[in-house]
């Protein structure tokens, strides 16, 4: 049936992408919102220290960021379902939005030094977690809703991949900032090793924001073919008994367990990043350099782990 659905579709329309045209997009899109988390992570703490801020609110910074991961993630998802019901375009105009905060976000990071006020790295970081959470289920539900159904799982793990290495690669260009230093405007602008990384990524958000507009056309979804005011009435029904029959209830105690590892996982995860930086920095004076090579050294760890895994 969902054949006879997707031969229904108008010209160039398919309810399944198979030629995933998305696919380059979404993965430059996850490796350089990776890179644009990780590549912060060494440098923040004495970022802060440099605007007047202590440990204490360090790990506030820190924490403002996931929580705004999490807001993001259902806030958008709830936009995503909206749009996408109203019209096929939904997927490319919720991803904009979440890129517009991204961009918000880093301006705000980068301008924090100019103002000497570390309260905007705090709404900076809050607004780039909203980003990449929203960014996540974007991607991740076009990815579950178009692509063909016997590649799903692949190109999950593919875009996984993508996230891996980008988490790799942030700290990597973090060390190569580590050799710049330059000011601007009597010192007011500088570009060093703890601003050069937010610059970094507001320019990323940028090229992605002009990237997705010029390059997405997403394709209908389900939730825009199953909204009856879109399509013929002939086409509602087929939409209708393909999505009875693809989809089946969730194992509510597999999703569960996921969830319970998920929260233990990240836990442990956000220990680390908040107390790698300083405490290397103090218990045995490595360099910002240093400290961005010890990143990547767990990246690459976690790159093969996934690899193997694939």
């Amino acid at each position: 049936m969902a054949t006879e659905t997707t031969s229904l579709l108008p010209p160039g329309s398919a309810l399944v992408d198979d030629s995933q045209s998305w696919r380059l997009l979404f993965y430059v899109n996850v490796f350089f919102s990776c890179v644009s988390f990780s590549i912060i992570l060494p440098s923040l703490q004495p970022y802060l220290a440099r605007n007047g801020a202590g440990p204490y609110f360090y790990g506030l910074v820190v924490a403002i960021y996931s929580v705004g991961e999490m807001i993001g993630a259902v806030a958008f998802g709830k936009v995503f379902e909206r749009l996408t019901r109203a019209s096929r375009g939904g997927a490319k105009v919720t991803l904009l939005l979440t890129i517009f905060l991204g961009i918000v976000g880093s301006a705000l990071y980068v301008l924090a030094d100019v103002f000497g006020s570390p309260n905007m790295v705090f709404v900076g970081r809050f607004l780039q977690g909203l980003w990449t959470g929203g960014k996540q289920v974007v991607e991740q539900t076009y990815l579950s809703e178009t692509a063909p159904p016997a590649r799903v799982t692949e190109l999950t793990s593919e875009l996984g991949s993508f996230a891996i290495l980008g988490f790799v690669c942030g700290p990597s260009f973090g060390a190569m900032f580590t050799t710049i230093d330059a000011s601007y405007f009597g010192g007011r602008l500088v570009f060093d090793a703890y601003t050069s990384p937010g610059w970094f990524i507001l320019v990323l958000c940028i090229v992605i924001f002009f990237l997705v507009i010029f390059c997405f056309d997403p394709k209908p979804s389900p939730s825009y073919i199953g909204n009856k005011s879109n399509i013929s009435p002939t086409l509602a029904a087929a939409a209708d008994d393909t999505a009875a029959g693809a989809f089946a209830p969730p194992n509510s105690t597999g999703l569960a367990v996921l969830l319970i590892i998920f929260v233990i996982h990240f836990f442990s995860f956000a220990i680390q990043e908040t107390i790698t930086t300083p405490y290397v920095l103090s218990a045995y004076d490595w360099t910002q350099t240093d400290v961005n090579l010890l990143f990547v050294g767990v990246g690459v760890v976690s790159l093969v782990t996934s690899v193997a895994i694939k």
